[in-house]
């Protein structure tokens, strides 16, 4: 693996910490990793028609600025509309807006691509990490909690938890490295 490759996983990576943190149900999960396409898709939108034609470092501060007023608007809408989920993800939303997966998606775009089909193919791949995120909250809301949205299919008690460990934000990280395990190990078949 070459510098680059090993930069852009790591940006992945750190891009995609915060929203694991968020897969304690699926809800959250769910509404975390639509709020993470829609924040993409708007500020692709947006943001490519002038990828370039700043010069660095404005131009990344011009597409954090981007992203931070689109995760507010997103936050407010969340708040008048959905405000059990909004008191669940307000602490994060700022995160998303500096997500590196997603200013790492948008600053790799080449100006020879259509920006439309751009921001389609790389809508996908966020399509395929909601997927991801919404099983890995479901598997620890089932596992950790014995419920599945907010039900008791294990346990009764709402404040038992079967499993601390895969409830816990570590756990978080380990159910996902078995949901990436085998998604990887599916795709190669």
């Amino acid at each position: 693996m070459n510098g680059n490759e090993d930069k852009n996983h790591l940006l992945i990576i750190l891009g995609i910490t915060p929203v694991i943190a968020l897969t304690d149900s699926v809800v959250n999960a769910a509404g975390f990793g639509i709020l993470l396409i829609f924040t993409f898709i708007f500020s692709g939108i947006i943001y490519l028609p002038f990828r370039g034609r700043l010069k660095e470092p404005t131009d990344t501060f011009v597409l954090l600025i981007l992203t931070a007023t689109i995760a507010s608007i997103l936050n407010d809408f969340l708040a008048c509309h959905f405000p059990q989920s909004a008191s669940n993800l307000t602490l994060f939303l700022p995160l998303l807006a500096v997500n590196s997966f997603i200013v790492y998606t948008l600053k790799s775009y080449d100006p020879q691509e259509k920006k439309i089909k751009y921001i389609l193919n790389h809508t996908k791949k966020f399509l395929i990490c909601l997927l991801l995120l919404t099983i890995t909250g479901a598997l620890r809301e089932i596992i950790g909690r014995g419920r599945l949205f907010e039900q008791a299919l294990l346990i009764s008690d709402p404040t038992t938890y079967l499993s601390l460990i895969v409830y816990s934000p570590p756990g978080a990280f380990l159910v996902m490295a078995l949901v990436l395990f085998i998604y990887r190990v599916l795709r190669k078949k």
